[in-house]
């Protein structure tokens, strides 16, 4: 995961967010009107007017002319005219169970959200995102049929995601600096490998043709069969059993000492 994943996954979350937001808002509307309706004991703390804090700056804004609350009492209405009490009863169950969904769902996508842009703060990037991250649900409890959860914390959750975010990523970058490393250092081996022998079939022909000069005494102290294990990768530089360094630096030097006469 690199930032622009990350940019995108903000994307996909936030259309998420939305659709989750919309349905949190019509089970609200109908759970809310139902309470109304059957006069329930346990009802919302308080009708909300729309979303409040959890409210997106640019995926779901407020909008000034849906109000919540005025959208309930006409929901109640048509309840009230419609549905005899018991059958309203009944139906103000089937709510607070769509209505506990809703909210959980709408959690999930909501810490889901602020953590990729908590995330993408940290990495320097400018996105809009929430004014504040609540404690919780707030008045979006229900007491019956989603009610508050003490050790349920918002903040704890999103902050907990998003450094798993930017953990995720790191070891990404890593990965990918690893290959790349792992590329050059192949490279350097093979270029390694190369000079080796050239240089050690050069004093080996000075050493045949001139055989106790001092001039050429200074050589390799043993003729390697290969990098060895200390410059050994199993990945990026694993030693070839069909390649042979002593081999090539005889066929080396042959050349050299025939080219030479």
């Amino acid at each position: 995961m690199n930032v622009t994943d990350l940019k995108n996954a903000r994307a996909v979350a936030g259309a998420e967010y939305k659709a989750t937001l919309d349905q949190l808002r019509s089970a609200y509307i109908e759970l809310s009107a139902a309470d109304i309706a059957t006069v329930a004991a346990d009802t919302f703390a308080g009708l909300s007017q729309n979303a409040g804090k959890l409210a997106h700056p640019e995926f779901s804004p407020v909008d000034p002319a849906d109000d919540w609350r005025e959208a309930v009492r006409a929901r109640r209405d048509d309840l009230a005219k419609s549905i005899d009490l018991g059958d309203l009863r009944a139906q103000r169950q089937a709510a607070g169970a769509t209505y506990a969904a809703a909210l959980e769902r709408f959690r999930v996508a909501f810490i889901t959200l602020a953590a990729i842009e908590g995330a993408l703060t940290r990495l320097g990037e400018v996105v809009r995102s929430f004014d504040q991250i609540p404690s919780n649900a707030g008045n979006f409890y229900h007491p019956e049929f989603a009610p508050a959860n003490p050790g349920d914390d918002w903040c704890e959750a999103v902050t907990s995601r998003r450094d798993q975010i930017l953990k995720q990523i790191m070891i990404a970058d890593l990965l990918t600096a690893r290959e790349a490393a792992g590329k050059v250092y192949a490279t350097a081996v093979d270029r390694l490998r190369e000079s080796f022998v050239e240089l050690a079939a050069i004093e080996a022909a000075l050493t045949r043709e001139f055989n106790g000069r001092e001039d050429y005494a200074l050589t390799f102290a043993t003729l390697p069969q290969n990098q060895g294990a200390a410059l050994e990768h199993p990945q990026f530089a694993p030693i070839d059993p069909a390649v042979s360094w002593r081999d090539q630096i005889a066929a080396r030097r042959d050349q050299l000492i025939k080219s030479a006469k």
